[in-house]
């Protein structure tokens, strides 16, 4: 992964990692990325907030710190057609969602789209996914909201 990209990514969607929710929004925002087919090199686990990637939590913190303390070191790299189109989509994915419910939201449709791409798991369809977003977020989603990003999920090119 190339740090360089990672600040142009950074800097074009206006990501932070001051709160949590600006934590979740970073994660979630990048994974739609790679699963659009923007190749960061990261790899992403399922943990309580869904996807998640330490090694992107290193060099996000290392790129802030960078900015705060050394702007002039910060190296961008241009970004691709595709990457642009593809930052595009997430920000039209992003600003579909009401500022205060953004980072809950995506961490729904990604958490989805996670479980969705696990071929052990098996889980075609949407009765199936609910289930599962159930078990590993009781009581955080309703029926209507999973079914709500399992439908725009499907309507959108990811990657596997």
């Amino acid at each position: 992964m190339s740090n360089s990209k990672l600040s142009s990514i950074i800097e074009e969607l206006d990501l932070k990692i001051d709160t949590l929710a600006d934590r979740k929004l970073l994660q979630k925002q990048i994974y739609l990325l790679q699963k659009l087919g923007v190749d960061l090199g990261y790899d992403f686990g399922f943990y309580i907030y869904g996807p998640y990637s330490s090694d992107l939590t290193r060099d996000a913190f290392y790129f802030f710190e960078q900015k705060e303390h050394a702007p002039k070191t910060i190296s961008r790299e241009p970004l691709s057609k595709e990457e642009v189109d593809a930052i595009g989509k997430v920000n039209e994915i992003r600003m579909n969602i009401s500022p205060e419910r953004r980072a809950d939201e995506l961490e729904l449709m990604t958490s989805i789209l996670f479980l969705k791409s696990l071929p052990y798991l098996k889980l075609e369809s949407f009765d199936l996914i609910y289930e599962e977003i159930q078990k590993k977020k009781p009581n955080r989603f309703n029926k209507e909201l999973v079914e709500k990003y399992y439908k725009k999920i499907n309507e959108i090119s990811f990657k596997n």
